[in-house]
């Protein structure tokens, strides 16, 4: 490509070599088959469940829950070729529930996962590295709520802890051949999610804590 001044002198710029180093560095990233794989991630960071309307005395058992969370820690088993380095995974969910005990009994009842909701994590994994497909999809399952004993140094003290699974991959995502589940911890404990669903705005926000998701 040819660029003249402002005093009429040429200017010659070589884009071809900057284009084909583009084109060479693309060709050499690998790309990995995940139709009979799965992946764990033992780390959850950033996580928080937002519930509407907010659990209280006078929920009726029917909410719509928005979870975000950063995943990392993760583990790749059944890929081809050899395992990918997954860096981190972004979850993004819009759950519609319905079926919970009313009231705060709901916190430790299961719901079902109703048809519509949104459970997508994308993956970022290590560079020179892409999958078959950037994210996976799951539809389905049910949410079950209890009650997290860690003991040790955290004594008698108990937290929250909710359980996915019955959940379906839907296709066209990475990791097609694991089976959803994932447990989470919350970092409030119980007195203080009872508390807060009982006061006059019921819980809006849940934190998560420590989990482990495998898809």
């Amino acid at each position: 490509m040819i660029v003249r001044n402002g005093n009429g002198v040429t200017l010659v710029a070589t884009v071809a070599a900057v284009l084909v180093g583009g084109l060479a560095t693309s060709a050499s990233a690998q790309t990995f088959n995940t139709s009979a794989a799965s992946v764990t991630c033992n780390t959850i960071t950033k996580g928080t469940a937002s519930i509407s309307p907010p659990i209280s005395t006078a929920s009726t058992g029917t909410a719509v829950i928005k979870i975000k969370a950063t995943l990392s820690g993760c583990t790749v088993t059944g890929a081809t070729p050899s395992q990918p380095t997954i860096v981190s995974g972004s979850l993004s969910a819009t759950l519609s529930t319905s079926g919970a005990a009313a009231g705060c009994a709901g916190l430790l009842s299961p719901s079902t996962i109703m048809s519509g909701s949104t459970f997508v994590v994308k993956w970022k994994t290590a560079s020179g590295q892409t999958l078959d497909f950037p994210s996976t999809t799951t539809s389905g399952g049910t949410i079950t709520g209890g009650v997290f004993t860690p003991g040790g140094s955290f004594g008698a003290t108990a937290y929250g802890q909710f359980t996915l699974g019955g959940q379906s991959i839907v296709a066209s995502s990475a990791f097609a051949g694991g089976t959803p589940s994932a447990v989470v911890a919350t970092s409030q404990d119980v007195g203080n999610l009872g508390a807060t669903c009982a006061g006059p705005v019921g819980i809006k926000t849940i934190n998560l804590g420590i989990g482990t998701l495998t898809l």
